[in-house]
């Protein structure tokens, strides 16, 4: 853990989330605005005084969804699906477009327009960086249920034989 920690750290928005957080273990920026906008670069970790990276994850009851005590979002434990990303991400491109669409009808200031055209930009991007992330968790979960259910194993030559 020691490396991932080290670059973890170096992490802006990790650095920056972290000196935001009030003696109550909330963000809390300078006014409303900046509160909002710290909230929504939220990670869902912190830097602690002794300089480990941690999380703010808590569990529900249920332990189906995960709530933050920064940021105060609550979200789906579950990993999504090829389809169910695919509907999410589409449906957040189509309210995008009519933004895009309305910025530009209303002439609506140009950081509005040149927000809405990043984040468009952004999308592509996004879901093949969470298709991969995914991937990855899938793996570390297999290995670690099959380190689970082998309980001693043994190499012989190229075969390898579980003993149980």
């Amino acid at each position: 853990m020691g490396k991932k920690n080290e670059k973890l750290k170096s992490c802006k928005s990790l650095q920056l989330i972290s000196s935001k957080v009030n003696k109550k273990g909330r963000i809390k920026g300078k006014n409303k605005k900046q509160t909002q906008l710290l909230k929504g670069c939220c990670c869902h970790y912190i830097i602690n005084k002794k300089g480990k990276v941690k999380s703010r994850l808590e569990r529900s009851e249920d332990g189906e969804k995960l709530f933050c005590t920064l940021c105060g979002e609550e979200f789906d434990r579950n990993l999504l699906g090829d389809e169910q990303l695919d509907a999410t991400v589409d449906a957040f491109k189509e309210a995008l477009n009519q933004y895009k669409l309305m910025s530009i009808k209303l002439n609506n200031n140009i950081k509005g327009i040149e927000y809405g055209a990043q984040l468009g930009g952004q999308l592509a991007p996004f879901k093949k960086m969470y298709k991969r992330s995914r991937n990855v968790i899938m793996k570390q979960k297999k290995i670690k249920n099959n380190k689970k259910n082998n309980f001693a194993s043994s190499s012989v030559g190229s075969w390898r034989i579980n003993r149980r």
